[in-house]
């Protein structure tokens, strides 16, 4: 096996002919033989080539640390990507409920608070009120698993009995 070898130390070692592997100018620098088993940082010592010592095992305490910080970046990911997943349903839950009136979605049903027609008016106010207490539930609810006062929803399905109904009034 070919070494580079600069400041008295390999620096690396080619896994075939250099030639054959490298650029020219790089497979030039591969100079030196050295016997199987050779790492990088060893150094030639009377006459023989002495690998490094093994670096010391990592400190279990470092790399639990790690863990559990590499788990929190997870936990933290999963819990933006649910919430991100339950606003989403809830604003669709709305817009579903609003297109049973042949509203364009809730929004557009909401428009229809101030109209002149009386029956347009009351579900445009219904559909604020309801759109008002879906919304205050939810980023209760929210707050709450935030604070760590109710556990992480992990689907809509776990929320939606919380919102409140839908129901267009008589």
């Amino acid at each position: 096996m070919k070494a580079w070898i600069e400041n008295g130390k390999v620096r690396d070692i080619a896994q075939g002919n250099p030639s054959e592997i490298y650029h020219p100018d790089v497979a030039a620098l591969y100079t030196v033989e050295v016997p199987d088993g050779t790492v990088s940082g060893a150094t030639l010592v009377a006459g023989v080539w002495t690998n490094p010592p093994p670096p010391p095992p990592p400190d279990p305490v470092v790399v639990e640390a790690a863990r559990v910080a590499a788990v929190a970046v997870q936990a933290a990911a999963f819990a933006k990507a649910m919430q991100e997943l339950i606003v989403t349903a809830t604003q669709s839950r709305l817009d579903t409920f609003g297109q049973t009136r042949n509203y364009d979605g809730i929004l557009s049903a909401c428009t229809y608070a101030s109209s002149g027609v009386v029956k347009f008016a009351k579900e445009g106010q219904y559909a604020v009120n309801a759109r008002d207490a879906t919304w205050s539930a939810l980023y209760t609810l929210l707050a709450e698993v935030q604070a760590g006062t109710k556990p992480m929803p992990t689907s809509f399905a776990d929320v939606e009995p919380l919102l409140p109904a839908l129901a267009w009034p008589a």
